[in-house]
This record gives structure tokens, C-alpha cells and sequence, in this order.
């Protein structure tokens, strides 16, 4: 199994150091080895659900980014649409960058606001 590298943050995230490439999808993408992994490291989950809401956020936004977990993405990797690089700030990938992934509790909460 992969041992993500991963802080965790607070009781609603983790800090995590993606490295970001542009996605030629409308959807941010996001390694679902990685996922299923933090969450066995950080929530004890065994059994993850690929359809459980991944929200991430960098330190320096307001609200946050819902990716869709793939197997199509490298581990410790996310695809982030033209549009949303942008957003961020982001003017050349790819780029590691400092996310905060919602832990799954509080990923459930924001997945009422977001949907």
C-alpha cells in the first residue's frame, strides 16, 4: 500500500503537497489511490467509496474544489481545467502545490452546500 504524505491539519482536513497538471476535462481530477489511502491513514477507512465527495482547498482560497477520484490520474496528483488554474493562480503547470483535502465527515457537510 502507498503511504501518502499527508499533515493532518485540523479535525475537518488534511494537508496534503499535490502536484497539479492541467486537465483537459471541465471537472477537477484527482488520484483515487491517493484518496482511498489518506483515508485508510487518516480516517481508519477500509472500505472507500469512490462516489464519497472529495473536497479540496488551497490555504489561499474561499471556498473549495469537489474532484472527481480517478485511476487515470497519477498518485498524489490532481487535474485541474484551464479555467480553475487560472482562478488560482496557477500560471504554469505542472506545479506542486499545498491542498487541504476534506476529511470525510466535513466533505459530507460541504457536499450540502455544494450540490
Amino acid at each position: 500500500m502507498y503511504d501518502p504524505t499527508f499533515q493532518r491539519f485540523s479535525s475537518a482536513y488534511d494537508q496534503v503537497e499535490l502536484r497539479v497538471e492541467p486537465g483537459d476535462v471541465s471537472t477537477p481530477l484527482i488520484s483515487q489511490p491517493f484518496i482511498e489511502d489518506l483515508r485508510y491513514w487518516t480516517a481508519n477507512l477500509d472500505d472507500f467509496n469512490p462516489a464519497s465527495p472529495v473536497f479540496v482547498r488551497t490555504p489561499e482560497m474561499d471556498g473549495h474544489l469537489r474532484a472527481e477520484c480517478t485511476r487515470d490520474v497519477p498518485v498524489e496528483t490532481i487535474r485541474l481545467p484551464e479555467p480553475v488554474l487560472r482562478e488560482l493562480g496557477i500560471h504554469q503547470a505542472p506545479t506542486n502545490t499545498r491542498f487541504w483535502v476534506a476529511r470525510p465527515g466535513h466533505a459530507e457537510q460541504l457536499e450540502r452546500f455544494y450540490v
